[in-house]
């Protein structure tokens, strides 16, 4: 199972549809990016990030979540 199934699989599920899900992948074609907004990925950050920026995406992520609860 790739990261497009796993996330389709995540958001199929109702316990799950809240959970924030990015995609961390080398895979950056526009067909690649479409895949995983179109299986419900919330963001793609692509090879090689940088750790601040891994960290501001999963920060934004986590307080979208807090605030919704």
């Amino acid at each position: 199972m790739d990261g497009f199934e796993t996330c389709c699989q995540i958001r199929s599920d109702v316990r799950l549809r809240h959970v924030p899900v990015a995609f961390l992948t080398s895979r950056k074609t526009t067909e690649d990016v479409r895949a995983g907004m179109a299986a419900g990925g919330n963001d793609f950050i692509l090879k090689p990030f940088d750790n601040a920026q891994m960290i501001s995406r999963v920060d934004h992520w986590t307080r979208q979540r807090i605030n919704k609860a």
